[in-house]
């Protein structure tokens, strides 16, 4: 055995060096060495300090031996020999490491974000991917996507984006012990490409290579504003067309899709259904006409008589208001009830969408008509026609290609107004 103790470190430390069989002990007081261990150190005012290497440095000994002991300079703690299946270990937790780089492929509401796990670690990887915001610092407690727990480059993509919108990202790895985030980048998406189906009747459009996914607003037809009658003169107003909206609608790159803009219902008549490929917006109700008390049209779908209102086909449109003495219930919109009387027969109010990069409401009820109306009763925010207090006149017309319902009138004979037509509009 070699024992090498410097003679400055004995002077100054007092060391007591007992070199035994059972073992050796070095310590600045005379003490016996442990009975199981061949080096005992004994100090209260120093540590043991081995060899410390960076990991470049530890992995080039050569045929390191089991349980050979130093401390990683990389990693900031001790490491031991494990064998040659199980490698170097560490008793210190040792994070992953990830970096986040590049976003590409930003195509409409999607983009593709790539990231890179460098290092695994030692502890127990929970989930990996990709996190986003509009706010600075995202987490994930923001949105995700990720991947199965893997080292080395993977891709994520990150959905339902809004157009022309900055975000901050970050590639994110998640353990037991935290969570490792990369760097911070940016990306825009795009204005969006908006095409519009503004005709009544049929269309095709043909799915652009690439594409799997578009926003879709689908209205159909305003139903047309009641009539007057002999016996009663007030009409209820036209329910608006079907409303039907889909923020992520699959499509097949290359496939022809068939499109139907629905026309409005003259008086007295339900508005045309508009579709595009499997989605069917139905027309909106006719007003009816006044039979002990007046009744609104529907919000979607054919509308109902009597004096409860037409219905609304489920999920796209709202009933129509009740009929009441003198005056017509308004029809029914996309975002609310048509107004019932004898308060007043404003038609329901539809919803906004900003799918062509500005703000539009779209499927508004009709008014009916409210006597002694002035001023008339407002057809609803979507392109309602208002009702007529002009005796023998004309209700309003419902907007063109926003699926309002035509407003009602007064008198016999007398005309309720048309509904507006539909509009398919496709943004990606």
């Amino acid at each position: 055995m070699v024992l090498r103790i410097s003679i400055s470190l004995l002077v100054i430390c007092q060391l007591s060096l007992g070199l035994l069989a059972q073992g050796v002990v070095i310590s600045p007081i005379n003490t016996q060495p442990d009975s199981s261990a061949i080096l005992d150190l004994v100090d209260s005012t120093r540590g043991f300090l081995p060899p410390r290497l960076t990991t470049q440095q530890r992995t080039a000994i050569l045929n390191p031996a089991l349980g050979l002991t130093i401390f990683n300079t990389d990693i900031r703690c001790l490491e031991f020999y494990r064998g040659p299946i199980d490698g170097w270990y560490s008793p210190c937790p040792v994070l992953p490491q990830i970096s986040t780089d590049s976003v590409n492929s930003v195509f409409g509401t999607i983009a593709t974000g790539h990231a890179n796990l460098i290092q695994i670690g030692n502890q127990p990887i929970v989930s990996q991917g990709i996190c986003w915001s509009t706010q600075a610092n995202p987490s994930i407690l923001n949105d995700t996507a990720g991947v199965s727990p893997g080292i080395g480059s993977f891709q994520v993509s990150m959905k339902n984006l809004n157009f022309n919108t900055l975000y901050h990202y970050r590639a994110f790895v998640e353990t037991f012990n935290g969570i490792v985030y990369g760097a911070i980048d940016t990306f825009r998406t795009s204005p969006g490409f908006v095409v519009q189906f503004t005709s009544v009747g049929n269309h095709q459009w043909q799915v652009p290579q690439g594409l799997n996914a578009i926003e879709l607003l689908v209205v159909a037809g305003g139903g047309g504003g009641g009539n007057g009658q002999s016996s009663c003169w007030e009409g209820g107003g036209g329910g608006a067309g079907g409303l039907i909206y889909q923020s992520q609608f699959p499509v097949i790159p290359g496939n022809s899709i068939s499109v139907v803009v629905g026309a409005g219902g003259s008086a007295n008549n339900n508005g045309q259904n508009s579709q595009f490929h499997n989605i069917v917006a139905f027309g909106g109700g006719a007003g009816r006409s006044c039979s002990n008390g007046l009744s609104g049209g529907s919000g979607g779908g054919g509308g109902h008589p009597g004096t409860a209102g037409g219905s609304g086909q489920p999920g796209q449109g709202n009933a129509g208001g009740n009929g009441g003495s003198s005056c017509g219930g308004g029809g029914g919109g996309a975002g609310a009830s048509g107004n019932s009387g004898p308060s007043g027969g404003k038609g329901g109010d539809g919803l906004a969408f900003s799918i062509t990069g500005v703000s539009q409401f779209y499927a508004g009820g009709g008014g009916g008509f409210l006597s002694s109306c002035n001023p008339p009763s407002p057809g609803g925010l979507g392109g309602g026609g208002n009702g007529t207090c002009v005796l023998g006149g004309t209700g309003g017309a419902g907007q063109a290609n926003t699926g309002g319902g035509g407003g009602a009138c007064q008198g016999s004979p007398c005309s309720g107004g048309a509904g507006g037509s539909g509009v398919v509009i496709l943004r990606y």
